[in-house]
């Protein structure tokens, strides 16, 4: 492998001619291969260092639960003390036509609703209840 400081890693699958080695970069060293895509070569350490990812976000872990189906969400409201009348009233509550015809066919019609839906943000927002609430009842819902 090889690294240059503002080109990066590459490899190649044979040994490179030495007119091509010639061509590379000033500044271009020879590396061993990258043991995998979380080390970073450290220059003055002449090794690889393992940088592991940094910790997702709150709203990349909502992205990765699982969609509820229709029933599951509506009872993990009416759990939660929400009920499905409420929603209605929250849905109508919504001054745009086009907006609220999405929100009420979300509503009525999907057969899953994902975490990060916008019927969801919508109406965790008008209800008052804030992403760690959702996040636990999301959680609650029944199988």
């Amino acid at each position: 492998g090889f690294y240059h400081p503002f080109r990066g890693y590459w490899q190649t699958l044979t040994a490179p001619a030495p007119e091509s080695i010639a061509a590379y970069p000033d500044g271009t060293v020879e590396v061993p291969l990258k043991p995998s895509g979380e080390h970073e070569w450290d220059t003055g350490a002449e090794k690889w260092v393992h940088v592991p990812p940094p910790e997702p976000t709150p709203e990349e872990l909502r992205a990765q639960m699982p969609a509820l189906t229709q029933r599951q969400f509506r009872t993990g409201l009416i759990n939660a003390g929400i009920l499905p009348e409420q929603i209605d009233a929250e849905i109508e509550k919504i001054t745009d036509p086009i907006q609220k015809a999405l929100m009420k066919t979300d509503w009525e019609y999907a057969s899953k609703i994902e975490r990060m839906y916008p019927l969801v943000d919508l109406l965790s927002s008008q209800m008052g209840l804030t992403p760690a609430q959702v996040d636990a009842m999301w959680e609650a819902a029944p199988e």
